[in-house]
Order: structure tokens, then C-alpha cells, then sequence
């Protein structure tokens, strides 16, 4: 990276294939933000289409303080070293977030399924992310959060420690007591 010295903000969308909206919009958040001294790290992914890539490149053009990557094939150290990562709200990144106990901005796709806005709704009340909706307000929105969520202080161990990640255990406890109920009930 050519962050140097300066903090690094993440943005990340996966595969990219459909997270150009989510960095087009931090391109034009950061840009109109009141922070200044970061490097971003836009991860645009090996989905995102080529159009779509260049797009983003002509965006950061004259930017030193913005570098754009297609992909990584180990996203986790990058993720670790973070200041803040800003993110959609899939699955395997929200987990990657939750592991490293990452501050975090999440920005769920909005279709065509809900699991990623429940998923961002859900850390959000936990207090270990912050999130915001998209829609037509999202660069301002943006805009807004970005210095409030480098200048907070991480999420606290008792927002983490609220996380109930025992869900195998949960799962085969309810199995067991399935199959306990049945052999019960057949007796």
C-alpha cells in the first residue's frame, strides 16, 4: 500500500460484482468529508465489470490518497490493519469483521434479497458496527459518518462480548433435544 504512515480505511464490496454503488459513493464522500490524513484501500474485486472499474479509476485519478486494488486474495491482514473498513454487509466479510473486532461501516445491498440489511440492522443494535441504508442520501450519509467513525474509539469489549457466536453449539443442544423429545414421545 502507499498508505506510509497515514491510517488506512478499507472499502470492500466481496466479489465487486455489485459493490460499485457503495464505492462510487465513498469516492464522493470522502472527497466532500472534513477528514483528512487517511489513505483509502478500494478493493473493487475480480466480479466487478471492467467498465464499472474504470470508472471508479477515473473517479480517484488525481487522488494520492486513494489506491485502487482488483482484487486480493487474502483480504484478512488488510482487514486487520485497518483504521475503519467500509463494507457491504455479506457474510463471509461481516464475519471477517467481527473476528478482527474491526470498526466498521456497513452499507447492505438493498436487492434482491434482505439478508444483508437484517445482517448490518442487527451488528448496528449490538453496537459493534456502525451501518447505514442506501438510497439517495448515501454520499451525504456518508459523508457525515466517515469522521465520526474514525474519531470514535473501537467498539467495546462489551459490545463485542453481547456477540452469541456459539451458533454449532445452539444448533446441536436444539438437536439433541429434538431427538430426546422423539425418543420420549415413541417410548
Amino acid at each position: 500500500h502507499r498508505a506510509g504512515a497515514r491510517p488506512v480505511i478499507l472499502v470492500t464490496a466481496g466479489g465487486g460484482g455489485d459493490g460499485h454503488f457503495l464505492m462510487e459513493a465513498y469516492l464522493h464522500a470522502q472527497a466532500q468529508s472534513t477528514m483528512r490524513g487517511y489513505h483509502s484501500v478500494i478493493v473493487t474485486g475480480p466480479l466487478m465489470p471492467a467498465d464499472q472499474k474504470a470508472a471508479l479509476r477515473a473517479l480517484a485519478a488525481d487522488r494520492d490518497d486513494v489506491e485502487l486494488v482488483d482484487y486480493t486474495t487474502n483480504l484478512v491482514p488488510s482487514l486487520e490493519a485497518a483504521h475503519l473498513v467500509v463494507a457491504m454487509a455479506g457474510y463471509n466479510t461481516s464475519a471477517e469483521i467481527i473476528a478482527a473486532r474491526q470498526r466498521a461501516i456497513l452499507v447492505p445491498r438493498a436487492a434482491p434479497r434482505m439478508e444483508q440489511r437484517i445482517r448490518a440492522q442487527l451488528l448496528t443494535r449490538l453496537g459493534v458496527v456502525r451501518s447505514i441504508e442506501p438510497g439517495p442520501d448515501l454520499v451525504r450519509d456518508l459523508a457525515a459518518l466517515l469522521p465520526v467513525a474514525v474519531s470514535a474509539p473501537p467498539p467495546s469489549a462489551a459490545a463485542w462480548a453481547s456477540l452469541d457466536l456459539n451458533g454449532a453449539g445452539r444448533v446441536a443442544e436444539q438437536l439433541l433435544e429434538i431427538t430426546s423429545d422423539r425418543r420420549e414421545y415413541a417410548a
